[in-house]
C-alpha cells in the first residue's frame, strides 16, 4: 500500500490560540518553503511583540548612554538580557529581528503571525477558515512533499533471507495499469506477522509527476 513519505509531512498548526485573519493557501496548492499559508492574530502575540520592541529600544538607549560614559555597566547588562528573552520569546512564534525592527517603526500597525510552510509542498487537507477561532497546537494544514512515496510491503517469510535494504524495487500499481514505477529497499521489520506470516518493508519511489497517490493498492518486485 502506497503512503506519503512521513520524513515530507508536516501538520501546520497554530502555536498559540488566536483568530485566522487570512487564509492565503487553499487545498492542493503547491507551497514553496517559508511561504506563508495563514495570518493569526491574538494578543498573546501582539504582547509578545510589544515586549520584544521595548526590549530592543531599552537596549539600543542603555547602548548609546554607556558609549557616552553616562549608563552604568549594570544597566547595560541587565538591558541585554531583558532583550535576549523578549526576542527569544518572540522568535520562539516565527518573528524575526528584523520583524522586530519594523513593527517598532509602525506601533500602530497590527500584528499578525504568518503560519509558514516548512518546506516545499502540497496542501493535502486544510480545516483552516477566515475569522475561525483557534486553539495553540490545532491543526490547520497538512503539508506533504510528493516527489517520493513509501510503498508500505508485506513480505512473505519464507522470502526474507534474499532481501536487504539497497535493493531495486518495481512497483506495479492497480489504478495505473501498464506501468511500472521503480525505487529502492529502505527499511525490513524486524519482526514476522504471527498471524500472516509476513514481514512488513518499506521502499521508497520517486513520484516526480504525482501520479502515485496515498493509500493505493500495489504489486511489488524486489
Amino acid at each position: 500500500e502506497l503512503a506519503f513519505n512521513q520524513n515530507q509531512l508536516a501538520q501546520l498548526s497554530a502555536p498559540v490560540g488566536g483568530v485566522l485573519r487570512e487564509i492565503v493557501a487553499d487545498l492542493g496548492e503547491v507551497v514553496q518553503e517559508g511561504q506563508a499559508v495563514a495570518r493569526l492574530w491574538s494578543p498573546a502575540i501582539g504582547e509578545t511583540v510589544a515586549r520584544a520592541v521595548l526590549a530592543h529600544q531599552t537596549l539600543a538607549r542603555a547602548q548609546k548612554l554607556r558609549a557616552e560614559g553616562i549608563g552604568p555597566a549594570r544597566e547595560l547588562e541587565e538591558a541585554e538580557a531583558a532583550h535576549r528573552a523578549a526576542c527569544q520569546q518572540a522568535r520562539l512564534l516565527g518573528f524575526s529581528e528584523q520583524d522586530i525592527d519594523h513593527m517598532g517603526d509602525r506601533p500602530d500597525e497590527q500584528v499578525l503571525l504568518e503560519i509558514r510552510a516548512p518546506f516545499a509542498g502540497e496542501i493535502i487537507e486544510r480545516s483552516a477558515v477566515r475569522g475561525a477561532a483557534v486553539e495553540a497546537g490545532r491543526s490547520l494544514f497538512t503539508l506533504a512533499d510528493r516527489s517520493t512515496m513509501w510503498a508500505m510491503l508485506n513480505i512473505p517469510d519464507v522470502q526474507l533471507g534474499r532481501v536487504r535494504t539497497g535493493q531495486s524495487v518495481e512497483l506495479a500499481v492497480d489504478s495505473l495499469p501498464g506501468q511500472v514505477f521503480t525505487g529502492r529497499l529502505t527499511w525490513i521489520s524486524a519482526q514476522v506477522d504471527e498471524r500472516t506470516r509476513m514481514a512488513r518493508a518499506r521502499a521508497e519511489v520517486a513520484n516526480p509527476d504525482g501520479r502515485l497517490r496515498d493509500r493505493a493498492f500495489a504489486r511489488a518486485r524486489i
